[in-house]
């Protein structure tokens, strides 16, 4: 699968369809691309050039952690990717986290974006609270393991 540096990682992505406006998706959780793989499959098919990546932290992309918050840093990921790829403004697609860097994207830099679409939109304290094993702790518990 091809990678590309982008702002201190690499990143992991693939290119589904040739032709037709591009559709970005960005997976919840700390999924790689293949999680999304059918839907970005059947929007190819459908005549969309779709373009499924690993945000950094996630999937096979590298790990690296500047700024303050991670969906921030991995939105600009993003708008550096759609740059690089020669995109143009894109349809963002993603789901939990996915799609908070999505709505990041779209607020700081509307003109790379045609439209958002989200499913399973999460955040706030509650949120917080729930996904920190999800997001964190499992990671930092097999680090203690020597993991």
């Amino acid at each position: 699968m091809p990678t590309v540096a982008i702002r201190g990682v690499r990143l992991v992505y693939e290119v589904l369809g040739n032709q037709g406006p591009w559709v970005v998706i960005s997976p919840g959780g700390r999924r790689g691309l293949a999680w999304d793989r059918p839907l970005g499959m059947l929007l190819a098919e459908a005549g969309f050039r779709v373009l499924m990546y690993d945000r950094r932290n996630t999937g096979a992309s590298e790990i690296g952690f500047p700024g303050d918050s991670e969906s921030r840093e991995q939105a600009e990921d993003l708008l550096a990717l759609l740059k690089t790829l020669g995109t143009g403004p894109a349809y963002v697609a993603g789901c939990s986290s996915g799609a908070r860097l999505s709505m990041l994207l779209a607020l700081h830099h509307p003109e790379a974006v045609k439209a958002l679409l989200l499913w399973r939109v999460t955040g706030g304290a509650f949120a917080a609270k729930r996904l920190a094993f999800n997001y964190y702790e499992q990671f930092i518990a097999a680090v203690e393991q020597g993991g």
